[in-house]
């Protein structure tokens, strides 16, 4: 199970830094607790398809919930 705190952390120095990430594979990595520091794209782009919004972290929380069943 991931860390919830990470989770969101990481979602949120993505966006206020306005850090751009590259995959060095397909973009479709597998992104699970041993795996997740290895593509930052392809965990940032798990970030969005669970629904976290950019424009609002108070809307992530039920996003988070998602991402840790994925």
């Amino acid at each position: 199970m991931f860390n919830t705190t990470a989770v969101l952390g990481f979602f949120k120095r993505t966006v206020q830094n306005r850090k751009k990430y590259m995959c060095l594979e397909n973009q479709s990595c597998i992104i699970d607790k041993t795996q997740r520091k290895r593509c930052p794209y392809c965990r940032f782009q798990k970030c969005l398809d669970v629904g976290m919004k950019l424009d609002g972290m108070y809307e992530i929380f039920a996003s988070v919930s998602n991402y840790l069943t994925l």
